[in-house]
């Protein structure tokens, strides 16, 4: 309901007053978390829920709500969103190529190797399991 009443034009300090509480002050994130060194943590539930937002429209913002690990609910409003480049993933691009090729591969193998329990007739020999 929270992010209903931000999403209809109502500011998220107007909101987070109602409750008796006070917004965190406005960061920018990358997937991998804040970009200021100074900022405060956020978790990665969050950080999810914003990247996965839709893009607000030029000139205005768009909340959203993310469960946390603990239950909690979060708001969060996405005032901007700016393109990756190439450049803001450091001095070794390949390296990002690289890390990103290994996780997909490793993905593939788990869904491989899970297919095979499914499908295959798999019959143990309990005797070779036993304690001696």
């Amino acid at each position: 309901a929270l992010a209903a009443r931000i999403n209809a034009g109502e500011s998220l300090a107007a909101v987070a007053a109602t409750l008796g509480a006070t917004p965190s002050a406005a960061q920018a994130v990358t997937r991998r978390g804040p970009t200021a060194v100074d900022a405060a943590p956020m978790v990665p539930e969050l950080i999810k829920a914003a990247f996965l937002a839709p893009r607000p429209a030029t000139g205005k913002a768009g909340a959203g709500v993310a469960t946390l690990a603990s239950g909690d609910s979060a708001v969060f409003v996405v005032s901007a969103v700016q393109p990756g480049t190439l450049a803001a993933l450091g001095p070794d691009p390949g390296e990002f190529t690289r890390a990103y090729s290994g996780q997909k591969a490793s993905l593939e193998i788990e869904s491989y190797v899970g297919e095979l329990r499914r499908n295959a007739k798999i019959k143990r020999n309990p005797q070779l399991w036993a304690a001696p």
